[in-house]
This record gives C-alpha cells, sequence and structure tokens, in this order.
C-alpha cells in the first residue's frame, strides 16, 4: 500500500447570522466557550479550539452540545 495526500482540511469557526443576532457576536478567541457549540470532528473532534500557532497560539477549552462526523450534519444541526 501507499499513501497519497490527497487534500488538506483547514479548520474553522463559524456562526449563523441569526445565532450571532439572538446571542451576540464574539469578539475574542476565548468567547465562544460561554455560546452553544456545535463541532464537526467525531471521534477526532479535541476538547480544544486553537487560534494562531507558534508561542502567540491561544487555547480555548470548548465543550459542545453536539459533535458530529460530518460537517454536513453540523451545518443541519438546530442551534
Amino acid at each position: 500500500m501507499t499513501a497519497l495526500r490527497v487534500g488538506q482540511v483547514r479548520p474553522v469557526v463559524w456562526a449563523a447570522a441569526e445565532y450571532l443576532k439572538r446571542h451576540g457576536t464574539p469578539n475574542h478567541p476565548s468567547e465562544p466557550a460561554g455560546h452553544t457549540l456545535i463541532a464537526a470532528g467525531g471521534l477526532g473532534a479535541r476538547p480544544d479550539w486553537r487560534f494562531g500557532s507558534g508561542a502567540d497560539a491561544l487555547s480555548v477549552r470548548v465543550q459542545p452540545r453536539l459533535v458530529t462526523t460530518t460537517i454536513d450534519a453540523a451545518i443541519e444541526a438546530p442551534c
């Protein structure tokens, strides 16, 4: 068997406009921890989200309300 890289996935954080209207827009990367979160990643989902890289990286511990195995399921989940 030979492994071949076919792509790369970069994690992103996003929110529905309606959710932000109801609950407010976070102003700092540490603020999502106080919001209702849905994470995609299945069994490999991490309990912390990292913003930035190197010495300036900020790690925020999160507890998603729901963890899905697909991006599509995360998008369709009700907030």
